[in-house]
């Protein structure tokens, strides 16, 4: 799917309605096309209308290139999950719940999930 840019606009329809714009993604999971929004703090996982994916089924299929696209938020996401775990965890929160969905998040990346 060559594209310049992969952000969308619109909502998703699904429970993960803040955070960041969908992408255009297009493979086995989506053959006609579609949008899927990356996970964030408050909602981890890959979201499309069709509900919640796994990295895999969001790249299966994918081009280097938007493979790359699609890599660089879920590693964003990573990121700035484990700064919110540390700073709950500096004021005394429980930083697990976050953490655990890091790891996830991170096997995820490295194809181990």
């Amino acid at each position: 799917m060559p594209s310049t840019s992969l952000r969308l606009g619109g909502a998703l329809r699904g429970p993960a309605d803040a955070g960041k714009e969908p992408l255009a993604i297009a493979g086995w999971l989506f053959p006609g096309g579609g949008a899927a929004r990356p996970p964030v703090v408050e909602d981890p996982f890959w979201r499309s209308g069709a509900g919640r994916h796994g990295l895999a089924e969001v790249i299966a299929g994918q081009g280097d290139e938007l493979r790359a696209q699609l890599l660089a938020p879920h590693a964003e996401a990573i990121g700035e999950i484990v700064r919110t775990a540390a700073a709950q965890k500096a004021v005394r929160k429980s930083p697990w719940e976050l953490a655990a969905a890091a790891c996830r998040l991170l096997r995820e990346f490295i194809g181990q999930a």
